[in-house]
């Protein structure tokens, strides 16, 4: 072998790493050498420093001395530390910082909690600036690695978790807390996601715009039935988007249900979809929509729709400077020039003695980005431009001052947000509601909602005019509908609330979206040039956030001014932070919310999963894969998941194997719809909440399964029954007619017929004989039949044949460089494994089979010949020819309709194949057995993952091609669609 020497201080780019013997030994020599010249130097440098001060050097008396002592830029730490308060978090810090510096090893270091929370703000601002930050030496903070730790506890994934379901409950305190700390308001808002595809090296999926796998069938069955009939065809970002939050909605419902917490309402802003999303709870009738009862309570409670406050008064002050409308309410006018003329008027003199000194030009003068100012709104429909208007502006601008003076008591009463501050300005509509027959209450109902209705009757009555003319006196539709929808809503809150035990105080701004806007603010602000995230950025910088809670403090220019008005828990932030284990396979420590056998968070499906049915069963009756398919005889060996609920890959309950229960899987069970819903239900990853809900459903969806098993011809019976009312509510053309079936069930669902129908089922069961959490199981239940029976008239067959594939030139030769890099990667992995010295080996020579420093040059090497350093490494013919036969098989996958590139699917499929099995029995002819078969699904892995990355990357760049634009700063898919 020739030996080659390299030079020391020129080989700062070389990896040593794998060199022979001889050279790591030539290199030690060198580097003691060169400690040795180093210390003779630093020995030389410290004998000069000694001489020079003693040359030059000044003695100080003691008083200089203590005066340069006490102004050090550097103060001791102890003296800084005893200055805050013993639990403040600067107390905290310098007790870290003092710790830290104390520390020989930094990995013995343990952080404290508030001291990690303040580490993850200042990197979500930026990490280069903290790893900078680090580096300088000023202060001793944790590593970003020891961060990621605590920020990737929970793996960051679209839909629902049952981990940060056990977050939430962990944070509630649901089993110590009172009745009235358990009722919570839903938040629904939405964020423009940066159009982009996005590989998930976890998941093998490709994600961006949305779940394409998902949504694929349904786009290409409507745009075939838009093509036949283009003028009836049906507004399809508007319809897609509002069956879609259908079941989010009340899935997050069931699950905060099972937490514990009572949902008590929504609050979302006046969007199309969201006022559409409010209709589909409500029949077509003459009254507003506010309100359905909650189809998961055991005590019949309302659920309650409300329209964010804040975003109201932006809309009624837009309808009110619009100049495409002509407010107009009995016999008077209602114009924005009658503000701008008082505005005008006011600060004519310019000495500063004005009415409303708060009233400034960008008050006014309104543009795009100050039209989504809420304080703006606020303040020109305020008290005082009130006032000012009816002592200035005559009888003219009487109705005007009238309307803005109720508008600002509409907002002081829905945002109450503290004790102190209607007191301090001596506003009543800003006290805290402290009984259910609160004046405003009345207010609201008489005054306010009656102002409306006369309004609206004036307009209606005046003669003259057209419907067109009379819509323009009046405010927008949308913003009429979220005023009476909130207040009635409101007014049924209210009572409800000081109904309960100990409520002696409301706060009405806890029904406000400002939380989830600083949530959007805060998700903004780490995009730094770019302010809108993509999918994965989103889902990260959601990790890091769930993690910081209040200590990340919001931006100035958000949505919302201020932060949270009350104080922060010092003892809540300190509690210990659950932490990811460092192990072989990146497991998640289990200690604070599920066992171990959780598989992970589920992902929520938006539409209709095509499912195939089969006719083989397993063998094993503990399988959680649940069937999706059309009622049958045979039980499907293929899964798929609905979208209200997805099961978690984790052991069935215990007790209900074929061993334990012989009559459990019974033959022909399993085309029992019912009991495959109530299968679902009971290995949903729900039971890992261990709350008295949870247990009580699994314990229910047990028994209702045993009893099925047990007498299959009445549960068909039940079945029939069930199914022939849920038929009811499916239209023949689903893909046009979703919003109808969707509003058609949700009546079906409250119905008397429906939960008499299940009461009398249940009836039957003698384990069962609590019906309080009756709800729960046969709502879940019902939907997962319906969502069965959808699929079954949904699911498009996929007719496209594939073409048979080939590589081009520019192909193989890039094969064959990328091809080059998975022997080397695969090196450091095995270097770095927990596998033994003798695996170490066998498997490193295996790899040094692959490889062959002399490849007989050909066409699909002349790119690498080009580019080549010195540094590329080469694959034998042999091991290029099995990377040409892993290309071709998922190019197979690639060329055919549009499905997930999941890692599930296409490494199985490549290890099956039989030109890829045949050249590497080729190539591991001289291998162990168990060395071949580790490498191969090796090769393979980092093969489809090194694909799924490029390929994402070409649908991005074809994207931009057939636009001629980037993807940084466009328009929304939705609006695009």
């Amino acid at each position: 072998m020739l030996t080659k020497v390299y030079d020391i201080k020129n080989a700062g780019h070389i990896n040593f790493r794998y060199q022979p013997v001889s050279c790591l030994a030539t290199r030690l020599i060198q580097l003691r050498k060169e400690f040795k010249k180093q210390s003779v130097y630093l020995r030389r440098l410290k004998m000069k420093i000694s001489q020079s001060c003693e040359a030059i050097g000044v003695v100080v008396d003691d008083s200089l001395h203590s005066d340069l002592k006490a102004t050090s830029v550097l103060p001791d730490c102890i003296t800084m530390m005893q200055q805050y308060p013993k639990d403040s978090f600067s107390r905290i810090f310098w007790q870290q910082q003092m710790e830290a510096a104390s520390r020989k090893n930094a990995r013995t270091m343990r952080w404290h909690p508030l001291m990690i929370r303040w580490c993850l703000s200042l990197r979500h601002r930026s990490s280069g600036a903290y790893e900078a930050l680090r580096d300088s030496g000023c202060l001793k903070l944790p590593s970003q690695r020891t961060l990621r730790d605590y920020t990737h506890y929970v793996e960051a994934k679209c839909g629902f978790s049952v981990e940060i379901d056990c977050m939430l409950k962990s944070a509630s305190k649901v089993e110590v807390c009172p009745e009235r700390e358990k009722c919570t308001i839903l938040l629904i808002d939405e964020m423009h996601i940066r159009e982009d595809l996005v590989y998930d090296k976890h998941s093998g999926e490709l994600i961006g715009f949305t779940n394409l796998a998902n949504v694929s069938n349904g786009l290409t069955q409507l745009e075939q039935s838009m093509s036949q009939n283009s003028e009836d065809g049906p507004s399809l970002a508007k319809s897609m988007l509002v069956f879609m939050m259908y079941d989010p909605l009340w899935e997050a419902v069931w699950r905060i249900e099972h937490c514990g917490l009572k949902v008590l309402g929504v609050t979302f802003d006046g969007a199309a979809v969201n006022r559409s999303l409010v209709k589909l709870h409500q029949p077509p009738c003459k009254y507003v929509p506010h309100k359905t009862l909650n189809p998961f309570s055991d005590d019949q409670r309302f659920f309650l729709f409300f329209s964010d406050a804040p975003h109201l008064m932006k809309t009624e002050r837009n309808c009110f400077m619009s100049n495409r409308r002509s407010l107009w309410c009995k016999g008077k006018n209602i114009r924005w020039s009658h503000v701008k003329k008082f505005y005008d008027e006011d600060s004519k003199a310019g000495m500063g003695l004005r009415l409303v000194p708060k009233l400034h030009y960008e008050h006014i003068n309104i543009n795009s980005f100050s039209a989504m100012r809420v304080d703006l709104a606020a303040q020109v429909l305020s008290g005082s431009v009130s006032h000012a208007l009816h002592l200035t502006g005559g009888d003219e601008a009487s109705e005007t001052a009238n309307f803005i003076g109720l508008m600002d008591k509409f907002f002081d009463t829905l945002n109450v947000h503290n004790f102190s501050h209607g007191s301090k300005a001596l506003k009543s509509f800003q006290m805290p509601y402290t009984s259910a027959t609160d004046f405003r209450l009345k207010w609201l109902k008489d005054d306010f909602l009656g102002y409306l209705n006369d309004w609206r009757i004036s307009v209606h009555d005046r003669v003259g005019c057209n419907k067109t003319e009379r819509n323009r006196m009046l405010l927008s539709a949308a913003t009429q509908l979220g005023l009476q929808m909130t207040c009635l809503s409101f007014l049924d809150l209210v009572p409800f609330l000081f109904s309960m035990p100990d409520v002696n105080s409301f706060l009405s701004q806890r029904l406000c979206q400002d939380p989830l806007e600083r949530f959007f603010g805060l998700q903004r602000q780490r995009g730094g040039m770019h302010e809108n995230p993509n999918v994965v950025e989103f889902s990260k910088n959601m990790q890091a956030l769930r993690v910081v809670k209040s200590v990340c403090k919001t931006t100035s220019r958000g949505n919302c001014r201020g932060g949270p008005h009350e104080s922060e828990n010092i003892e809540e932030l300190c509690e210990p932070l659950p932490k990811r284990r460092r192990t072989s396979g990146n497991q998640r420590s289990s200690a604070s919310c599920s066992p171990s056998s959780i598989s992970g968070p589920s992902s929520l499906s938006m539409s209709c999963p095509s499912s195939a049915s089969s006719t083989s069963r397993p063998s094993s009756a503990s399988s959680t894969s649940h069937p999706s398919s059309v009622p049958s005889t045979s039980r499907p060996s293929s899964s798929s998941s609905s979208s209200m609920s997805f099961p978690s890959s984790a052991s069935s309950t215990s007790g209900l194997s074929s061993a334990s229960s012989p009559v459990f899987e019974k033959e022909g069970v399993w085309g029992n719809a019912l009991y495959r819903a109530m299968r679902a239900l009971m290995e949903h990853d729900i039971k890992f909440l261990n709350t008295p809900t949870s247990q009580a459903t699994n314990r229910i969806a047990t028994s209702v399964c045993r009893w099925i098993s047990a007498n299959v011809s009445e549960s068909n019976e039940v079945e029939i029954t069930i199914l022939s009312m849920l038929k009811e509510c499916i239209p023949k053309d689903i893909r046009t007619k979703q919003s109808f079936m969707w509003s058609c069930y949700h009546t079906l669902r409250l119905s008397p017929r429906y939960i008499s129908e299940w009461q009398k089922f249940f009836g039957l069961i003698p384990d069962i004989s609590v019906p309080k959490y009756w709800a729960m199981v046969f709502q879940y239940a019902g939907h997962f039949m319906l969502k069965e029976m959808i699929e079954s008239k949904c699911t498009v067959t996929d007719a496209a044949s594939y073409i048979s594939p080939s590589l081009t030139y520019s192909e193989y030769n890039a094969l064959r460089y990328a091809a080059g890099y998975v022997p080397c990667a695969l090196r450091k992995k095995v270097i770095r494994s927990s596998y033994s010295q003798e695996r170490k080996t066998d498997l490193l020579n295996c790899l040094d089979d692959m490889v062959d420093a002399d490849v007989v040059p050909c066409d699909s090497t002349d790119w690498i010949e080009c580019v080549n350093r010195g540094g590329l490494t080469f694959v034998n013919d042999l091991t290029f020819e099995i990377f040409v036969a892993m290309e071709l098989e998922i190019h197979i996958h690639l060329q055919g309709p549009q499905q997930p590139v999941n890692l599930s699917s296409i490494a199985p499929a490549i290890k099956n194949n039989e030109d890829v099995l045949f050249l590497w029995s080729m190539l591991s002819a001289g291998w162990s057995e168990s060395a071949g078969s580790t490498l191969l699904d090796m090769v393979i892995s980092m093969w489809v993952g090194i694909r799924g990355f490029s390929y994402s990357s070409a649908w991005v760049e074809k994207y931009k091609k057939e636009h001629k634009r980037t993807t940084q700063k466009s328009k929304g898919l939705r609006k695009q669609l």
